[in-house]
């Protein structure tokens, strides 16, 4: 066991049962709040049966809607309260603290639950991919995207073209993630790659994984806003809530009934802003310099030339047994989240009080991203 391994097993004792999240547990099962003293005969069963079933419970109440993250966490925290080993219950306890905003205790229930799952069974198959000895070494691929500029695409054809695995070292809401320690350094291993929505503001553990480069992919924060509303308002139900609650501010439950004008004036009044400081916050960082090597591409440049755009993130990442030639894209509009792919959709959408009124929100990029009013 490494130090760190050491550290993350004195941590997980922090991750027990609290007052609050009691008391919210009681009221989301109301009549069946008697069920919480755990009868007698429960007693005998084996500690990681009943953990198993504090998770299942855990699960059922997190999907059931969304604002039920709180008597969630507290299933949760009772699997982990019941038997430290049922390392899945820390993976939904920081998908509940996540979505309450507690970023930190979000990130270190996520990596005790990574470190754990990596090293079990069920993280033998990844493990197998990353050491496989057939075949050219692949670096760590690391694609930090916006919202809504096909980096979904992106990554897809990267996946299938060099055959390596996907990892997800994030945990978060958008616009503001945290790197998990623990999947970082899987993923610096190489033969793997991330795709993420991650901001600026925990580089540092990017670095400290090992991880020398990565691409930062953007799209006009304008048309990122609309196609964003476009989806929202797509999705069903079940989708709609689970989804809802991963950004900050949340998008209001009644978003998907509104007319399109409100839920666009929503968009730009909340999502927008938060777009602007994300991609603020990488072209400061990138502006500063450091030790990360980061490739700065856009989504005009994809949808221009996307053969030139693809050996440019080969090259970038020192891939050289492929061409971008080599590659197979699938059609843009098979991928999950495609809409149009239009460049300038803005620009039809807005009325000209609007964009005058985002333009000095966008005047610092003119230069660098050739945007305009």
């Amino acid at each position: 066991m490494s130090a760190r391994d050491g550290e993350l097993e004195a941590l997980a004792g922090q991750f027990g049962p609290t007052e609050t999240s009691s008391e919210e547990f009681r009221k989301a099962l109301g009549d069946h709040a008697w069920q919480v003293v755990v009868p007698e005969v429960l007693r005998e069963v084996p500690p990681a049966v009943l953990a198993g079933a504090w998770n299942q419970l855990g699960d059922a109440l997190f999907n059931r809607c969304s604002t039920g993250y709180l008597e969630a966490e507290h299933a949760y925290r009772l699997a982990i309260a019941t038997d430290q080993t049922h390392f899945a219950a820390f993976r939904g306890l920081g998908e509940c603290l996540a979505r309450r905003k507690r970023l930190d205790g979000a990130r270190l229930a996520h990596d005790i639950w990574f470190g754990r799952w990596i090293a079990s069974e069920a993280g033998a198959d990844l493990r197998r991919q990353q050491s496989a000895r057939a075949g050219p070494s692949r670096p760590p691929i690391l694609i930090v995207a916006m919202q809504k500029s096909a980096s979904e695409y992106i990554r897809d054809t990267l996946l299938q073209a060099l055959e390596i695995p996907l990892i997800y070292p994030t945990v978060g809401t958008i616009p503001c993630d945290r790197f998990v320690p623990s999947a970082l350094r899987q993923l610096a291993l190489g033969r793997a790659l991330c795709r993420t929505h991650a901001d600026a503001g925990d580089i540092a553990a990017v670095t400290e994984a090992g991880i020398g480069r990565i691409v930062v992919h953007v799209r006009d924060p304008r048309q990122v806003t609309i196609s964003w509303t476009h989806m929202m308002r797509r999705l069903q139900a079940e989708e709609f809530k689970y989804s809802a609650s991963m950004y900050d501010p949340p998008v209001p439950d009644p978003f998907r009934e509104w007319p399109f004008e409100q839920q666009l004036a929503w968009s730009f009044a909340h999502y927008f802003p938060q777009q602007m400081k994300w991609l603020d916050g990488w072209v400061s960082a990138i502006e500063g310099g450091g030790p990360l090597d980061i490739l700065l591409t856009t989504y005009d440049e994809f949808h221009r030339d996307q053969d030139g755009y693809f050996q440019r993130l080969l090259d970038h990442f020192g891939i050289t047994d492929r061409r971008s030639s080599d590659l197979r894209p699938q059609d843009p509009a098979d991928t999950r989240n495609f809409r149009a792919g239009d460049l300038e959709e803005w620009k039809q959408i807005l009325t000209p009080d609007i964009r005058r009124g985002l333009w000095p929100h966008m005047a610092r990029f003119e230069k660098r991203f050739g945007w305009t009013d």
